[in-house]
């Protein structure tokens, strides 16, 4: 069974300043006091200490900006039993940062647990407590979602600014039908991770209207999470030789082209006809006289994507129709039109503006990306890459405009090559996960070729390189393994990602069809080597696919909902099924060179 332990770490100043000397540090420095205790978990937690762990690892260092390496302030074994911690002559301070290993007696051996804290912040004479977590390392530790709390495929995970993850919606329940599965109910509830609770827990409220494969993003200007389109169900077909998933118009309902707002600061969605929803006509007296929920184009979005600006705006793209058993590429002109979401400010209604036209992207997409290029001169750059049918842009620039609160809309332009014959291949619901220098890991998704979606390939993953003027250059990477779609590939310093899992063409050994079963399936990458690896020690991950990710200050990552198979991940007949959660702290955030130095470079 796998435990997880949290460890209340107690920062207690104990310095004294002498008159007229301010700079003069007390030879009794600051202790630490650290206590264990056992957190509730889903997998039978005993509260107790791992056998095998036999020490903890205690490292406390200050980032200081100007200098390579952090000063270390703490660097200490001490028995499991031990409870204190004493350390002389350490100054008050900000973002100190804590990282505790659980060792094994054998020191060539990989840690046990793992826990790190970032931003901590000791002031003379005051307490500061922090909450420590500490999960399996190079494992996976499950989590006890909330009572409630269905498991859901195609939910939306967002990243607030405190660190808190929200995670919104998602399809509850699948049903059989001929040749088919049908995935619905999905859910109008919402969630919050806080990292220092170590918990998850159920927002205020309901969102106006249930939806799954929707699209979000956090507008830090308003303090607003934006929830648009989606669907109320999606359909499987059971085939293996065509793309499975596709939906209908007739059956998607008009939750498509309506969005919902989520207020950070009351951990509230905002209601459509409450006295609190900002958007709409204003009346004389300021007030909303004429509420909207719907954008202007009123066509069905499904796995829209949405790119934040830097006024505050957000641009939704894309979610029409895509090739698939039952389903062609979308050929309804409106979906090609941005929506461009302004939030409601001094001297201006919110709501979505009409561009009258004037937001056309380069080609219909569905199944696409959008990810921040840059901001520069106070204006966002974002590529959109993917889901697009031959004879349009694989990928397009959109540029902000200064005047976009007013009208003057930016404009959308087709990516120049490095090399026109280096790159054609058009795929579809893929990852764009952004890394340093102005590169990019594109990976997985299934290609458009003549009309139809191919099965993944492990072939299917290249390195993104975009210079100062704009043009691009895509070279391969090897060592995906499996070609996947629906994965998630998570970063947490903009150097490594981890890909988890995603459905696969691997069926009884063969890569001509299409899987039904997810695959459970892990690979790191490493920006410097620029390649793709196995991780030497870390224990394989549930079979996962439909799931979201996240990463989190400690630079483990947060996963939620997924299935194996839709019929055994969702609820089918009268079987209900527990969110999926868990936490995995990857071995790539400590490699086996850095376990004597506590996780740090020397």
């Amino acid at each position: 069974m796998m435990r997880r332990l949290a460890a209340l770490l107690f920062l207690t100043p104990v310095l004294l300043w002498g008159v007229g000397c301010a700079t003069e540090e007390a030879e009794e420095g600051v202790d630490f006091s650290l206590s264990v205790q056992a957190l509730e978990t889903s997998c039978g937690a005993t509260g107790a200490v791992p056998a095998e762990v036999a020490a903890f690892r205690v490292k406390v260092v200050q980032n200081d900006p100007t200098q390579d390496k952090p000063t270390v302030l703490l660097d200490k074994d001490f028995p499991v039993s031990s409870k204190v911690i004493k350390l002389s002559k350490v100054a008050e301070g900000e973002d100190i940062e804590l990282t505790i290993l659980g060792l094994e007696a054998d020191p060539a051996k990989p840690p046990v647990q793992y826990g790190r804290v970032r931003g901590i912040t000791v002031l003379q004479d005051e307490t500061a407590k922090v909450a420590v977590s500490l999960s399996n390392f190079g494992k996976f530790s499950c989590m006890t979602p909330p009572n409630g709390a269905s498991n859901v495929m195609f939910p939306t995970l967002t990243t607030l600014p405190d660190g808190r993850i929200l995670m919104a919606g998602g399809f509850r329940k699948v049903t059989e039908d001929t040749g088919r599965f049908e995935v619905t109910m999905p859910s109008d509830m919402a969630f919050i991770y806080d990292p220092a609770t170590n918990a998850i827990k159920q927002v205020g409220n309901m969102m106006n209207k249930p939806r799954g494969a929707h699209a979000a993003a956090y507008l830090p200007k308003s303090q607003l999470v934006l929830l648009v389109g989606g669907t109320e169900r999606l359909y499987m077909e059971k085939k293996n030789d065509c793309f499975p998933w596709y939906f209908l118009k007739d059956k998607a309902g008009d939750v498509g082209y309506t969005y919902e707002l989520f207020d950070t600061r009351t951990e509230k969605f905002l209601v459509w006809d409450g006295a609190d929803w900002p958007d709409g006509t204003l009346g004389e007296d300021g007030k909303v006289a004429e509420p909207v929920h719907v954008m202007v184009k009123q066509v069905r979005r499904v796995f829209p994507a949405v790119a934040v600006n830097n006024d505050g705006t957000a641009l939704v793209t894309g979610g029409g129709l895509w090739p698939s058993c039952q389903t062609k590429s979308e050929t309804d002109a409106d979906y090609q039109v941005a929506e461009l979401y302004r939030p409601r400010t001094e001297g201006y209604e919110g709501g979505f503006m009409n561009s009258f036209g004037a937001l056309t992207m380069k080609a219909m997409r569905s199944g696409h990306t959008a990810t921040l290029l840059e901001v520069k001169d106070k204006l966002a750059y974002h590529i959109f890459w993917g889901g697009a049918d031959e004879g349009a842009p694989i990928a397009e620039i959109y540029k902000e405009s200064s005047g976009q609160l007013d009208g003057n809309f930016g404009a959308f332009s087709p990516v120049t090559w490095l090399d026109n014959d280096s790159y054609k291949k058009r795929p579809y619901f893929h990852t764009m996960t952004p890394l340093k220098d102005r590169q990019f890991l594109l990976l997985g998704g299934v290609l458009n070729s003549k009309g139809k979606l191919k099965v993944p390939s492990a072939g299917d993953a290249h390195l993104v390189k975009v210079q100062t003027d704009l043009k691009i250059g895509v070279s391969s990477v090897e060592g995906l393994g499996e070609g996947r779609y629906f994965h998630s590939a998570t970063t947490y310093d903009n150097d490594h990602v981890v890909v988890l899992g995603g459905f696969s063409s691997v069926v009884q050994g063969e890569n001509t069809l299409f899987s039904s079963t997810a695959t459970d399936d892990v690979r790191f990458f490493d920006r410097v080597s620029g390649k793709l690896t196995l991780p030497p020690i870390d224990a394989a991950p549930k079979m996962r696919g439909g799931h979201v990710a996240a990463a989190l200050g400690n630079d483990c990552i947060l996963l939620l909902g997924g299935v194996d198979q839709v019929f055994e991940g969702l609820e089918f007949g009268n079987k209900a099924l527990a969110l999926l959660s868990e936490m995995y702290c990857p071995s790539m955030i400590c490699p086996e060179k850095l376990w004597p130095t506590g996780c740090y470079v020397e």
